[in-house]
């Protein structure tokens, strides 16, 4: 399957794409694109409006015959944080509480599917790029991927359920390093540590192998469902809610 050749577009507004794509005669999967190419597809505050409105027309229409949602960013970059230059005159809480309940509704609504949500990146995944790329139920890597949880460095927490979420993957210890450090992790340390299911070694391939792979996934569509819904995790009300107070009251100060 050659990348993008079989897309087709349904929508295209805020910095956002909205495609389908079949997987074969009976499945199919739905790709978001965060298209702001000329700032790293950092996300804006009509962005993550516009990501919201996708997110509802796809959980508002539910398909037996969609195994997945595939989110990725246009060009050569994923999510470079959010767009700070676009964000500067918007220090206030109600801004930050609005940020922060858009894309945890999002990012919940994705992975709460029947269908996996699945993360393909490449490029720069930076701040808070880093918390919706861990947010996908399965995440494909490129090896031209760097990630970095950035939020330390700007004085802010994790407030898109990232910090619970790195915690759930690489256990507390790593993850309040990761957090306070900065650390840049290659794709290799992404795969080792678990931030990542699948390393491409080409970056210009991804797209079609993520599809590729979906494919495969797709010949058994009730053993996909039902693993998925056997290993979902419910238990983060209380770190969510501490998450969601801390952020706004960080980017407001």
């Amino acid at each position: 399957m050659e990348e993008l050749s079989e897309l087709k577009e349904i929508d295209r507004s805020h910095g956002l794409i909205l495609s389908e794509i079949n997987l074969n005669e009976t499945s199919f999967a739905t790709v978001i694109t965060i298209s702001r190419p000329e700032v790293k597809n950092a996300l804006d505050l009509q962005t993550m409006r516009g990501l919201a409105e996708y997110v509802d027309k796809i959980t508002l229409k539910p398909s037996a015959h969609r195994t997945a949602v595939v989110l990725h960013g246009a060009g050569d970059s994923f999510i470079s944080g959010g767009d700070l230059k676009a964000l500067h005159h918007l220090r206030d809480t109600s801004i930050a509480r609005e940020m922060s309940s858009l894309m945890r509704q999002s990012l919940e609504k994705l992975r709460d599917l029947s269908g996996l949500f699945v993360v393909a990146a490449e490029g720069p995944i930076i701040g808070g790029g880093a918390e919706v790329f861990i947010a996908g139920d399965y995440r494909i890597i490129s090896s031209a991927a760097r990630l970095r949880f950035a939020q330390s460095s700007l004085g802010l927490s994790t407030g898109w359920g990232g910090g619970r979420r790195l915690a759930q993957l690489v256990g507390k210890s790593k993850a309040l390093a990761l957090l306070l450090e900065g650390e840049t992790l290659s794709a290799t340390e992404c795969q080792r540590l678990g931030l990542a299911h699948q390393l491409i070694s080409k970056p210009d391939h991804l797209l079609a192998e993520t599809f590729q792979w979906l494919s495969q996934q797709s010949q058994h569509p009730q053993a996909l469902y039902g693993i998925k819904r056997m290993l979902r995790d419910d238990d983060h009300q209380e770190v969510d809610q501490l998450e969601a107070e801390l952020f706004p009251s960080l980017w407001s100060s």
